[in-house]
């Protein structure tokens, strides 16, 4: 079987970080820049309408938010739902982008920190290394038809798996052949793929959230940037506190305290809530906790100077038999894991 790589970065020569940004420019707020294949499991969902982040989970599966679907003019307004008066509603089935429309105009960036599109930096020049790949299929209808309450998670299957041994070849949109570097990427862990993994809050630093997001400066305008940034949370809250502080509580969120100059903004949806564990060989990893959902407003979280505030995710955990059924990491099928997500796993190789 192929060697165990989820979860650990990939040295690269120049080993290049991105530029550490003003407030102004910072898109994860308060964050700072990622070295190039210090997150290899980073990917951009670049699409129409909304621009979002999201988490490699197996050589060939996306993990992102479900709203980032939404069609280009939809508005989430959440009102009491008719059928169910304990839950709201916040869309409608329609308002979900049509699936052949992401298959022919949505695609996903990965193996770069730097996504060099509408960037406010000059210096940022897209790597040959970096590869944009076509979608396969998404799965995030369950999302709408739920009237957007809760289940904001989205799986994106590629038109071409990652290489993780050597060169690789396939025809691109054009029939023209590209060659795709190996080790350009590697995936994120996943918690209930080892069952012995020590979680040992204590030892480990603050979970972590990245992303190519957005954020209001000082002047409230909203400036982007094309490098990829993370940023160090407090903690994840209890769920019975989760419960407490927020209007907005599912059963499938996780709220992580955060100092108030650090936040997700507009276009960090879909990124990775991740922590660092030692595995069942006492090996540190980066495992997924969540999926970005939501948080507050990042030009007034500058304005009102907080000390503190509430993000909400999507927890990865709650949905993992979802995740195993469209990866392919059920029970019956994970004799075929060499084929299926190729460079997981921790106990079963």
């Amino acid at each position: 079987m192929y060697p165990v790589r989820c979860g650990l970065s990939i040295p690269f020569p120049s080993g290049k970080r991105s530029k550490r940004m003003t407030i102004s420019e910072l898109k994860v707020l308060g964050g700072e820049g990622v070295r190039e294949g210090e997150y290899p499991w980073a990917a951009y969902l670049i699409n129409p309408a909304l621009r979002c982040t999201g988490v490699l989970i197996s050589k060939r599966h996306v993990l992102t938010a479900a709203h980032c679907f939404r069609k280009r003019d939809v508005k989430f307004t959440c009102e009491k739902a008719t059928i169910n008066n304990k839950r709201s509603k916040c869309c409608k089935k329609g308002d979900a982008v049509n699936i052949k429309t992401v298959k022919s105009k949505y695609f996903i960036h990965i193996g770069s920190i730097c996504v060099g599109d509408n960037s406010v930096l000059k210096n940022c020049k897209l790597p040959k290394h970096a590869i944009k790949y076509t979608i396969k299929n998404a799965t995030y209808q369950h999302y709408f038809k739920k009237f957007c309450v809760g289940r904001d998670y989205a799986i994106i299957e590629l038109g071409h798996p990652i290489p993780y041994d050597q060169n690789s070849n396939y025809e691109d949109d054009s029939n023209e052949k590209v060659t795709v570097p190996a080790n350009i990427a590697n995936h994120i862990c996943l918690l209930h793929l080892d069952e012995k993994v020590r979680l040992n809050w204590t030892e480990l630093a603050s979970p972590v959230v990245f992303g190519w997001g957005q954020s209001g400066n000082f002047d409230g305008q909203v400036k982007s940037s094309s490098f990829l940034q993370k940023a160090k949370l407090d903690s994840l809250m209890k769920q019975k506190d989760c419960k407490n502080h927020v209007t907005k509580y599912y059963e499938d969120i996780l709220c992580i305290s955060s100092p108030g100059n650090i936040s997700t903004c507009s276009g960090d949806s879909g990124g990775g809530l991740i922590s660092q564990f030692r595995d069942s060989r006492g090996i540190k990893r980066w495992f997924l906790l969540g999926v970005t959902s939501m948080g507050p407003n990042c030009s007034r979280l500058i304005s009102e100077n907080k000390g503190k505030n509430i993000l909400m995710d999507t927890n990865a955990y709650y949905h993992r038999n979802k995740i195993d059924k469209n990866i392919g990491t059920e029970e019956s099928d994970r004799k075929n894991w060499e084929n299926l997500i190729g460079f997981h796993t921790l106990e079963f190789c």
